[in-house]
């Protein structure tokens, strides 16, 4: 059995279980199948196979951050590319957990702020493009005042409680605030 045919099979088996997200210690604990974990993530399989290992591939940002940063360039190209909200939420929360990309920065800066604008992504993307682009407030402060006044928009509008609470996260973290908060 392939490691991807494996990854397979774990998902069919613990998809059920109530503990499913906690398998992503497997990986932790057996990092050399994290290159078969990206290719469920990519493959063109039909849910619930790119969705669940992307799920367990979220929680690895933050556990092995090292690892999953050698996927970096490859996890801006699923950004840039995917239609899959499912992976891209889990994707961009992943890439939250990680250094910023140096290389092909400028078509990450601009797929960050898509999703932030396009209506068409569901809340929790538009979230993680949020806590994304505030890695970058020393380069560009000036954009970060045009997101968080694009984020204010969005809030207007008759955002989510969700988008709400990004947008105050956001202007935390870049330590600015919109000029529509100053009323």
């Amino acid at each position: 059995m392939t490691d991807f045919e494996f990854i397979l099979q774990l998902i069919d088996t613990e998809r059920k279980q109530i503990k499913f997200a906690e398998k992503h210690v497997y990986f932790i604990e057996h990092p050399e199948k994290l290159e078969a974990l990206w290719q469920v993530i990519t493959s063109d399989l039909a849910h619930p196979y790119p969705e669940y290992a992307a799920w367990w591939w979220s929680h690895l940002g933050a556990k092995m951050p090292e690892k999953i940063l050698k996927f970096q360039q490859e996890m801006i190209r699923l950004c840039t590319t995917s239609k899959n909200q499912s992976v891209l939420r889990s994707v961009l929360k992943a890439m939250v957990d990680i250094q910023r990309p140096e290389e092909n920065s400028d078509l990450w800066l601009e797929n960050q702020i898509q999703i932030i604008e396009d209506d068409w992504y569901n809340v929790a993307t538009k979230v993680y493009a949020a806590y994304n682009l505030a890695k970058w407030k020393k380069e560009y402060p000036e954009l970060m005042h045009e997101i968080a006044e694009l984020l204010a928009l969005k809030v207007e509008k008759g955002a989510t409680p969700a988008l709400k609470m990004a947008h105050k996260n956001f202007l935390r973290m870049v330590n600015t605030t919109s000029k529509r908060n100053r009323k």
